[in-house]
């Protein structure tokens, strides 16, 4: 804990307090498997193929290097240690965002980091194999080592966080404009070193993605169609909760009527706080919100907002409106609102997510050892389940093939071979672009229905 080494000894207990607090948490919701997203299903299935095969394989485009060969040390281990790796960044990346608060100036320090480490999109992430907080940790070590003025060392950081996230290089942008701040002779220097050494990290922990795809591991859609209800649905629903996000806009409007009755108030002042420092801070918010719009599929591609987000909020709102807000996050993890009145927070309701994938996943290899046989079974988002549960997605005693999806051509290669193509009914409701009748695909005669 060298960071800790300067702190007198209750702040040190105030930090080593958060970092407890937001590991332990975890604890109770680390299985099982690896999370309601197949992804992060996908990364445990390519630590496997790369430790079994020595080669590399990738878990999706465009290649997450150091969790694939992190976690190609560990594949086999069980999900409460796979998921506790993220659970221990989550707590890795809340700390030192604690630490950064100190650095500002800020006096609050524990309500802002409990704000980050119970906000519903980041419990859920922290307790799953996603990339998500493994890139948001080494982001925020990279932050707290640009206020220390250590540059190479936050270059060195920055570089791994993208070897977990590549979006995450989108944060050079407020680097800069943080490093800039400081009115150093040697800036610019720092600044092309600092390019150097995340370039070189980077280039490291990409090579074996391109040497095994190359330009193809690029080959990721782009340009996403935002419609604006759904991508506020869940953005309230699944970012902040119900609850959270009331408390946000309650914030909103007390912050407007305090500025409205005095122009020239400064809700709270902070003389640490440089005019570069809440630059960087927009900056994030506006880059990665766009990153979101671009391909709005999950909230979780904005958790890197959060903390700036909670810098502005520390910075601009009054006091007793941060209560407020602070108590509504944290809460609607474990209880949130909905039209029927009160209903299980967001953290209690993914693992139960967690739990019916799982079960279905049982249920769906179960059918298939005792009804099929020489079948493809298209079962989507149930892949990555079954691939664990099977060391692979094939029963072979029965010659049973699990597919994703299938195309045209795979189809009539496999009708071609003397395999019946089956699919599962669950998996057809969001698939209105597919024609499962002209793949000569039937339904599985199984009900997988919740009974929740």
């Amino acid at each position: 804990m060298k960071f800790l080494e300067k702190e007198n000894p209750k702040d040190a207990i105030i930090f080593i307090s958060i970092f407890l607090i937001t590991f332990l948490s975890r604890i109770p919701f680390l299985g099982p498997g690896y999370g309601v997203d197949t992804d992060g299903w996908r990364v445990i299935r390519a630590g496997r193929w790369i430790a079994k095969t020595g080669s590399y394989h990738f878990s999706r485009h465009p290649g997450f290097p150091f969790q694939e060969f992190f976690y190609s040390f560990l594949w086999n281990k069980s999900d409460f240690i796979l998921n506790g790796f993220t659970a221990l960044f989550t707590s890795i990346a809340v700390l030192f965002f604690a630490l950064s608060l100190k650095k500002h100036g800020f006096k609050q320090k524990i309500l802002p980091a409990m704000i980050f480490a119970f906000a519903p999109v980041v419990y859920i992430a922290s307790t799953t194999t996603m990339d998500y907080m493994w890139a948001l940790a080494f982001i925020m070590i990279a932050y707290y080592c640009i206020l220390s003025r250590k540059y190479m060392l936050s270059a060195l950081f920055f570089g791994f966080a993208i070897g977990c996230r590549i979006t995450s290089g989108a944060m050079i942008v407020p680097f800069l404009v943080m490093m800039l701040a400081e009115k150093d002779k040697k800036i610019w220097l720092n600044i092309i070193l600092y390019g150097i050494i995340a370039g070189i990290i980077t280039t490291i922990l990409y090579i074996s993605p391109y040497f095994t795809y190359g330009l193809g591991m690029f080959h990721f859609p782009f340009g996403g169609k935002p419609q604006i209800i759904p991508v506020l649905k869940d953005f309230t629903q699944n970012f902040w909760g119900i609850l959270g996000t009331i408390g946000i806009l309650i914030t909103i409007i007390w912050t407007v009527i305090k500025i409205s009755k005095n122009k020239n108030i400064y809700i709270t002042k902070i003389k640490n706080v440089k005019r570069e420092y809440i630059d960087s801070w927009v900056a994030t918010i506006i880059i990665f919100s766009i990153l979101y719009l671009d391909l709005p599929h999950e909230t979780g591609y904005l958790i890197p907002i959060i903390p700036s987000v909670i810098f502005l909020a520390i910075t601009f709102i009054n006091r007793k409106a941060f209560y407020v807000m602070s108590i509504l996050v944290i809460s609607s993890s474990f209880v949130d609102i909905g039209f029927s009145g009160i209903k299980k927070g967001a953290i209690f309701e993914d693992r139960i997510e967690k739990r019916e994938s799982i079960e279905k996943s049982k249920k769906i290899i179960l059918f298939c050892e005792n009804n099929l046989h020489k079948s493809v079974i298209m079962v989507k988002s149930f892949l990555p389940p079954i691939d664990k549960i099977l060391e692979g997605n094939k029963i072979k005693d029965k010659n049973i093939i699990f597919e994703y999806l299938l195309d045209p051509q795979k189809s009539k290669y496999y009708h071609y071979l003397g395999y019946k193509i089956y699919y599962v009914p669950e998996i057809k409701r969001n698939l209105t672009d597919i024609n499962f009748e002209k793949l000569g695909a039937k339904p599985l005669n199984i009900l997988l229905e919740s009974n929740n």
